[in-house]
């Protein structure tokens, strides 16, 4: 029969065993009676034979509201926002009204219209995994749809090979020196992104609390809203020249944050902070233009860490550590920038 538990969050979930596999699901509530009363629907259909919550289709205004709940108890926020932009963005194109209308042929057309309107590749291969792990979840997870996938058997878009760009040193040097020009707060944000590979969203975020001049380190680590993308705390050594910007510029802004706004962003400029904290885009474009520079992205610099430690002799397996990467394929695309050695030579 069936049982329940709460975990941490106070969300009662329920776990029973069918057709000799062990089932686990979330009751989406708070209220021990109202999860009583579901475990009750779960243990009549095991009684009976049905598979629990079994449903042939589902409108997909009424799916989309069950499914947005069932992530948000599973996955973390960060996965949460990027399947349901993925969903969403996929919903006004196709605008179906119940999931059984979505078929292999929609997808494939789907795929084709991404391609058509000048979506990287691996962007469609994102989009089109996200939108398969949300069908298959309807499937298999929640039971409100019956048959197969209509993402499997699209066949995903295999992403061009392109080596990722970086700065040069001498590039390096010149962009800090127009940031140092232009504010403290650039210098601070080109210094940071240059030297711990942080992504926008972490640099954006960082505190003076993750500053650890004694042990020579900076602890990336979510908190309150802000979560790391791999929900991990992950720990960079404190570069010597990175030291020393922190040092000359240590100052307890708001709330403990290395980077707050001095200067407001251009007049007429559509505010973003519903996405980030504070937004620098313009700030910082002005300042690669001084550099002559105007290609560069804070992700160029996230490349230009990764890109210069590699040429260095740095193994891949620390890179990809200090860049909080999940899967160390992620960090091979440096691979070819270790200098060579004398390791062929050993037979």
């Amino acid at each position: 029969m069936a049982s329940m538990y709460r975990r941490k969050n106070g969300i009662w979930y329920a776990k029973w065993t069918e057709h000799g596999r062990d089932r686990r699901r979330s009751l989406r509530t708070r209220s021990v009676q109202r999860a009583r009363a579901k475990l009750v629907d779960i243990e009549e259909a095991l009684e009976a034979g049905r598979p629990v919550g079994y449903r042939a289709d589902i409108a997909v205004d009424e799916f989309t509201a069950l499914y947005l709940s069932h992530i948000r108890a599973e996955k973390r926020p960060y996965t949460v926002k990027g399947l349901s932009h993925c969903w969403d963005r996929f919903l006004d194109w196709a605008k179906p009204i119940t999931l059984r209308e979505v078929t292999l042929d929609t997808m494939k057309r789907y795929k084709a219209h991404l391609l058509a309107k000048g979506y990287a590749k691996s962007t469609v291969k994102s989009t089109l995994l996200a939108l398969s792990s949300t069908f298959s979840t309807a499937i298999k997870e929640m039971h409100v749809l019956e048959g197969d996938n209509p993402v499997k058997g699209v066949g995903l878009p295999r992403p061009d090979e392109r080596q990722p760009r970086f700065l040069s040193l001498d590039q390096i040097d010149r962009l800090l020196a127009c940031a140092r020009q232009h504010s403290p707060d650039m210098y601070l944000l080109v210094a940071l992104a240059t030297y711990t590979g942080m992504r926008k969203n972490e640099l954006i975020n960082t505190k003076w609390a993750w500053v650890d001049l004694e042990q020579g380190r900076i602890l990336i680590q979510g908190e309150g809203r802000f979560q790391t993308k791999s929900g991990r705390v992950r720990s960079v050594p404190l570069a010597a020249k990175l030291k020393a910007v922190l040092e000359e510029h240590r100052d307890g802004g708001p709330d403990d944050y290395i980077l707050y706004p001095t200067q407001p962003e251009k007049a007429g400029r559509k505010n973003s902070h519903t996405k980030y904290r504070v937004d620098f885009t313009w700030a910082f474009d002005t300042v690669c233009k001084a550099a002559d520079l105007s290609w560069v992205t804070p992700h160029i610099l996230r490349h230009t860490f990764a890109s210069q430690l590699a040429m260095a002799g740095v193994s891949l397996f620390k890179i990809g550590e200090w860049l909080g990467h999940a899967d160390p394929k992620t960090t091979k695309i440096y691979a070819h920038l270790a200098p060579a050695n004398g390791d062929i030579d050993r037979f």
